[in-house]
């Protein structure tokens, strides 16, 4: 006799059904930007009323914010294990930090699209864009207490100096403000065939050996 029963880690209908709108909302907001895209826009593109969409998600800014979300999470998954399967705090950052900019290159039609016309123009981003530029936030903190990590497991291996929790602090901070500015780059040349990972091997390298014991 056949179950009707769901295996453990399969997706259930409604996280099934939230995926698609997530994945909707996307291709929408990279064609069109954030502030044309309505509700409307996105039930259209599924084939549904507006009324059912919003059984799912009250506003468009919820949308928005679990599409920020799911690139996010998705992003920080992928680092998180290509940085698991390094050995050494050297390794692992250097890991991390060319992954980060191989995983930003990736989400860049998302962002680009979100940040180049209503952030750069200078003028009133609005309640959405706010939204999620406050959970990018969210994920620049968690980047920097991770990293942290990674230094305070170098110097716990010996590979690494002694170093004060506030210039651990200020290395991240520099670290992760400096690959924000690569980010910028790529997202307004939308050139990511340009991605130098070989000059920021180099860098990196430069930069361990200036963490060494």
């Amino acid at each position: 006799m056949r179950s009707n029963r769901r295996e453990p880690d399969a997706p259930s209908r409604e996280e099934q059904t939230r995926s698609e709108i997530i994945v909707a909302t996307k291709r929408l907001v990279q064609k069109y930007g954030i502030r044309k895209v309505t509700m409307e826009d996105i039930a259209s593109a599924l084939g549904k009323k507006k009324s059912f969409l919003y059984y799912y998600y009250p506003s468009k800014r919820e949308v928005l914010d679990a599409m920020v979300e799911t690139e996010l999470a998705t992003l920080t998954q992928s680092l998180r294990v290509a940085v698991a399967q390094q050995q050494g705090a050297a390794r692992k950052i250097t890991t991390y930090i060319t992954g980060r900019v191989r995983g930003v290159a990736d989400i860049i039609p998302t962002f680009g699209s979100l940040v180049i016309p209503e952030l750069l123009a200078g003028g009133d981003i609005g309640t959405d864009l706010a939204s999620i530029l406050g959970r990018r936030r969210a994920f620049d903190r968690e980047e920097e207490r991770f990293l942290s990590s990674l230094i305070l497991l170098g110097i716990k291996e010996g590979a690494f100096r002694s170093l004060s929790p506030e210039v651990i602090s200020d290395t991240t901070h520099f670290l992760l403000t400096a690959l924000r500015g690569l980010e910028l780059e790529l997202i307004i040349s939308r050139d990511v065939s340009a991605i130098p990972i070989r000059s920021l091997s180099s860098v990196l390298a430069a930069f361990m050996r200036g963490l060494a014991a």
